[in-house]
């Protein structure tokens, strides 16, 4: 009878520490999207604000920065109202399957899109948790090359 007992005490630990886990790596991922989508959100507001600066300054307007966006976004692109990327007045990325658009400024504005997909899962979670900032760094030039009409040009600058 006390080995039963025994084994029935080492089930009831795996499965508590089993649950134990379980609900740590979903409160650990809860914390890490709560993150990403405010670094998001902050860099994609600072490239709206800077295209909206420069479509209402003069011609041959300027402005660069550099900014921050973690790999679990999948795309940055500019559409039309037809849907078509890479012109047209609306901003948008995709994170997390959802999709998020802006018309920030009254100009067309001409731009390649930004692929930054990258696998993500419990390593990139837990590097993420660690303090381990893996994002991609882009730095734009946004320019006003006439009335009404924006040119962005980005580089994915190198992460050290």
């Amino acid at each position: 009878m006390e080995s039963v007992e025994t084994w029935m005490w080492i089930i009831a630990g795996i499965l508590i520490g089993s649950l134990v886990f379980v609900g740590g790596y979903k409160m650990l991922v809860k914390y890490v999207e709560h993150t990403e989508i405010s670094t998001v959100q902050d860099s994609f507001n600072k490239m709206s604000t800077m295209m909206k600066s420069v479509c209402s300054g003069g011609s041959y307007n300027r402005e660069v920065k550099s900014l921050a966006f973690p790999f679990s976004v999948s795309k940055i692109y500019v559409r039309d109202e037809d849907g078509l990327e890479n012109y047209g007045r609306e901003l948008c990325y995709d994170f997390t399957e959802k999709e998020n658009c802006v018309v920030p400024s009254t100009c067309f504005v001409t731009m390649n899109t930004i692929n930054l997909q990258q696998k993500t899962g419990i390593f990139y979670n837990v590097q993420k948790f660690l303090g381990k900032k893996d994002v991609a760094r882009i730095r734009i030039t946004v320019t006003k090359e006439k009335a009404g009409e924006l040119t962005a040009v980005w580089t994915q600058e190198v992460n050290e």
